[in-house]
């Protein structure tokens, strides 16, 4: 397979979770550092060996590109003694990686109250409107019906900053309600059920704890995308808001048994 089909595969296969070669390079690297000092020296030769056979499927010179934009970029730097794979994490890059994967909240403090996000933003701003959106979207918020969203954590501040730096044109409107607040004719578990793809995304949880939980890991790479692409999609409520035999929490017991990262 060539490396621009491999990589193309890849993007396809984890549901856009490594948008590009230069990701999927960064995230292999960040498994193999990540690893050090927690394994035996057989799984970390054997994590090396998988990164290695990894890099030999895709093409040299998109390999050397992406190297290059990364470096360039400050993400990764060579080290003075050579390794396997001869790069070691930078602090930025490590910050990159958090940002380009989700991680698992085990603390989710709540102060009891749903929101209400509205706005009313002019037709000509649009790309206003569409960056508001994914704003909105990363307080963790749920849309409930055109230009109306529900969350359960606080996304008052996160709407001020948007506001100062983008000189918004329009008019956003956040109402707090408690916890048994009626939001139509749902009550609030199903709601949230309903909005945030729950039963979906536990579904997903379910087939990823029945596949790893017995297994001890032969390939790092596939099982932490499996991991981190349902993890991606799944808002963390708070847990006294989950409902009931949401399998999230076990899902991620699973994941650090298998990477032994607690």
């Amino acid at each position: 397979m060539r490396g621009r089909q491999f990589g193309e595969l890849i993007v396809r296969s984890t549901d856009g979770l490594l948008r590009s070669v230069t990701d999927l390079l960064l995230f292999q690297t960040y498994l193999v550092t990540a690893l050090i000092g927690k394994h035996t020296k057989y799984e970390m030769d054997q994590g090396i060996t998988e990164a290695q056979q990894l890099l030999e499927e895709i093409n040299y010179t998109t390999i050397k590109s992406a190297c290059y934009r990364l470096m360039r970029a400050g993400l990764i730097v060579k080290t003075k003694t050579p390794t396997a794979l001869e790069i070691a994490i930078t602090d930025l890059g490590k910050r990159r990686i958090d940002a380009l994967f989700p991680a698992y909240h085990e603390k989710r403090p709540w102060d009891g109250h749903m929101y209400l996000i509205s706005y009313d933003i002019p037709t000509k701003a649009s790309s206003i409107r569409d960056l508001l959106r994914r704003h909105i979207h990363r307080a963790g918020a749920a849309l409930l019906q055109e230009s109306l969203w529900v969350t359960p954590y606080n996304p008052q501040k996160l709407l001020l900053d948007f506001s100062k730096h983008h000189h918004n044109p329009g008019t956003i409107l956040v109402s707090k309600l408690g916890k048994d607040g009626a939001i139509g004719a749902e009550d609030l578990t199903d709601l949230l059920v309903r909005i945030y793809h729950l039963k979906d995304i536990n579904e997903r949880y379910h087939e990823f704890i029945q596949t790893y939980k017995n297994t001890r890991p032969q390939s790092l790479l596939p099982i932490s995308l499996a991991y981190l692409s349902i993890l991606k999609d799944d808002p963390q409520l708070p847990f006294a808001l989950e409902p009931e035999n949401f399998l999230g929490k076990q899902a991620y017991v699973c994941y650090r048994r298998l990477f032994h990262l607690s």
